[in-house]
Order: C-alpha cells, then structure tokens, then sequence
C-alpha cells in the first residue's frame, strides 16, 4: 500500500514541477499544513510501534517464542510502513506548497505579459 501512495505523491510532484497544476497559495498551504500534521501523527504511531520491540506474555515453549519474534517483526513492519507514509505525506506537502508558487508565479507572469501589452498599445497612438 505504502508503495502506492509514494508513486501517487512522486506523480503529483513531477506534475507540479512541470507547473501543470496551480492551486491557490492559502489553499496549497492550507493543505500542506494537513499534510505536515499527518505526517506527525504518522511519524507518533512509527514511535509507539518500534516501541513494542520486544513483546513479553508467550512464555518460554518454542511456540510462545515463535510467536513473540512474529509480532516483533510484525511491529518493525507496521514502524516501517508508518514511517513511509509519514515521508509520503511530507511529499505531498512539499508538493502543495509548490503548487501555490506556480500559481504566484503564473500570476506574475500573466501581469507582467498584460503591462507590456498594455505599454505597446500606448506607444501605438
């Protein structure tokens, strides 16, 4: 799952560097401040989760230890996966933000491009 959204956030984000999407600069932060916010609770369930490193209670029968390694291995992957989608989420944020500069600079541009017009229809009287 995690790879799923890595690939959707590396997509948006060569979308945005391309400048095909613009998204308003207080929308794009707003967005990207959730962002950041996810990635933060994410980042707190990574924390919780490589805490349960070692798991007690099975007792000492090889099944018991059997299953105490597999909920250990199982609680580094569920760190691991949490920590992908806290990277994820920063992307996205990153990806927000430039999306709110491409749409300040095409603005700038678009005023600039109309004052030249403009100055080049004064001259012409």
């Amino acid at each position: 799952m995690s790879e799923n959204v890595v690939a959707a956030v590396k997509q948006m984000s060569s979308a945005l560097s391309g400048s095909e999407l613009r998204v308003d600069p207080q929308s794009a932060e707003a967005c990207a401040k959730h962002c950041d916010a996810l990635a933060e609770g994410f980042k707190d369930h990574a924390r919780a989760a490589r805490a349960l490193n070692t798991v007690v209670g099975f007792g000492t029968l090889q099944s018991g230890l059997d299953l105490r390694k597999g909920f250990e291995r199982k609680a580094v992957a569920a760190a691991d996966h949490l920590e992908s989608l806290a990277k994820a989420a920063l992307d996205l944020a990153t990806a927000f933000r430039t999306a709110g500069q491409s749409y300040v600079r095409a603005d700038e541009e678009a005023a600039a491009l109309q004052h030249r017009v403009a100055d080049r229809e004064v001259r012409d009287l």
